[in-house]
C-alpha cells in the first residue's frame, strides 16, 4: 500500500503521526508526507527534521488566504499525481480545506481527521466563514473522523453522513513514555533542584500553545492571584506563543511571567514526562480541543487535571474522579480550584489514583492498530469496486 499523509506542520507529524508512520513502514508499506516546514509555534523545536518517509515540503496557510490555499492545492495535486498513492489521509481542518481544492476525480480515497472543529468556538463573520469552509471541505472527503462526540453531532446536524468518531481515545498517547515507574528518580530529583522546587512545594503545569483559546491567559492570571513570595507554589509552562493566535495577556502580565521566579517558562520540550513527574496538578482550561493528548499524558502519570466543561476535555475528565471540571471558566473560579486542590492532599491522591485506572485505554498503539486496519479495509473495498 502507498499512503500519503497530509498535515499542516512537521511539528504535528512528530507529535503524533511518526509512530503510525514507523508501524506502516515496518509492515512493508510505502509512506509519503506532505507537510509544512514551519513549526506552528514560536521558539526552537525539540524535534529534528528527520523523517523515515519521503517528505514533500509545502507551505500551508493557517488562515483565510485564498491565493495561498490555491497555490498549495496545485502543488498537492502535482505531488499526488506523481506518487499515484492508494490512499490519502489528511489531518486538521485547515489542511482538509486545502486538500478539498486539490482533490481530482482520479484521486484515490481521501480520509480526513479533524482535530477539533474551528467554527463552533467562533463568533460573527468568522464563525460563518469557517463553518462554510469546514462543512464544504468535509463533504468532499470520502471519510471524515472526529475525536469527540460534540464535533460528531455538529457534522451530523449539518447533513454530513461520511463522519464518524474514532473508536479509540482520539490519537491516544505513548503510555510507556508517560509511566512514572520508568523514570529515574535521581533525574527527577535533579530536575526539581534545578528549579528550586522543594519536596513539599506544589507544582502546577500548563502544556500547550500559549493562546487565549487554550486558557493560557487565565492560568497565568489565576496563578498570580494565589502566588506570593512566601508561597510554596510553582508554575511550569511547556510550550510557546502561537504565530497567529493571541495569548490573551496584556503587556504588564506578559512581563510578569519573567519576573516571578516561581513561573518557569520552559519552551518546547520533547521530554514532557520528566516535567509531569515533578508536577502535582495540570491546569488546562481550554475551550477548543479535539481530545487533548496532554490530559491523557497527565492521567497516565497520575496527575489530576483542572479543566472546563468544553468538548474533548469533558470526555476525559470526570468531575471529582480524575480531576475538576469548572462550569464557570472565570479566573476567579480557576484560582479557587487551584488553591483548593493544592491544599487538599487527600483529594489530590484520590484523583491521581483514579486517573491511573484507565491508562491502558489511552495507549496510542490502539489508535495505530485501528488506523492500519481501517486503511486495509478501505483499500480492499476500493479494489472490490
Amino acid at each position: 500500500m502507498k499512503i500519503v499523509f497530509i498535515i499542516p506542520s512537521i511539528t504535528n507529524f512528530h507529535t503524533f503521526l511518526s509512530e503510525l508512520n514507523e508501524s506502516l513502514i515496518k509492515e512493508g508499506h510505502q509512506v509519503y508526507l506532505i507537510a509544512g516546514e514551519k513549526p506552528i509555534v514560536k521558539g526552537e523545536s525539540p524535534y529534528s527534521d528527520h523523517t523515515s518517509c519521503e517528505w514533500f515540503k509545502i507551505e500551508f496557510p493557517r488562515n483565510f488566504q485564498p491565493q495561498k490555499h490555491l497555490l498549495a492545492a496545485r502543488k498537492i495535486d502535482q505531488i499526488i499525481q506523481g506518487i499515484n498513492p492508494d490512499l490519502v489521509h489528511v489531518h486538521f481542518s485547515a489542511a482538509m480545506f486545502t486538500v478539498s481544492l486539490a482533490k481530482k476525480a482520479n484521486w484515490p480515497p481521501v480520509i480526513a481527521t479533524i482535530h477539533g472543529l474551528a467554527w463552533p468556538t467562533r463568533k460573527g463573520q468568522s464563525k460563518t466563514l469557517l463553518k462554510k469552509a469546514e462543512i464544504t471541505s468535509a463533504e468532499k472527503m470520502d471519510q471524515v473522523f472526529v475525536l469527540n462526540q460534540d464535533d460528531l453531532q455538529k457534522l451530523h446536524g449539518n447533513g454530513l453522513t461520511n463522519a464518524k468518531i474514532l473508536t479509540t481515545y482520539g490519537i491516544g498517547c505513548n503510555i510507556h513514555q508517560f509511566d512514572r515507574n520508568q523514570l529515574d528518580p535521581k533525574s527527577i530529583a535533579s530536575l526539581k533542584r534545578k528549579f528550586n522546587i522543594a519536596d513539599n512545594d506544589i507544582v502546577f503545569i500548563f502544556i500547550g500553545r500559549q493562546t487565549q483559546f487554550k486558557g493560557f491567559n487565565k492560568v497565568i492570571q489565576a496563578f498570580m492571584r494565589i502566588y506570593h513570595s512566601r508561597s510554596s507554589y510553582h508554575l511550569l509552562l511547556i510550550g510557546e506563543n502561537d504565530y497567529i493566535h493571541k495569548s490573551g495577556l496584556n503587556p504588564v502580565e506578559e512581563s510578569l511571567i519573567s519576573q516571578i521566579p516561581a513561573i518557569h517558562q520552559l519552551g518546547w520540550r520533547s521530554n514532557i514526562e520528566h516535567f509531569l513527574a515533578i508536577a502535582d496538578i495540570n491546569v488546562f482550561p481550554s475551550s477548543r480541543e479535539g481530545l487533548p493528548v496532554n490530559i491523557m499524558e497527565s492521567l497516565c502519570m497520575g496527575i489530576p487535571v483542572i479543566t472546563i466543561n468544553s468538548r474533548g476535555c469533558n470526555e476525559l475528565i470526570v468531575q471529582n474522579e480524575n480531576g475538576i471540571i469548572l462550569e464557570d471558566d472565570s479566573v476567579d473560579s480557576l484560582s479557587k480550584a487551584m488553591k483548593h486542590l493544592a491544599e487538599n492532599l487527600v483529594l489530590r491522591n484520590r484523583l491521581s489514583q483514579n486517573g491511573l485506572l484507565k491508562r491502558e485505554d489511552y495507549d496510542r498503539k490502539l489508535f495505530i492498530d485501528k488506523q492500519i486496519e481501517f486503511y486495509a479495509n478501505t483499500l480492499s473495498q476500493s479494489i472490490d469496486v
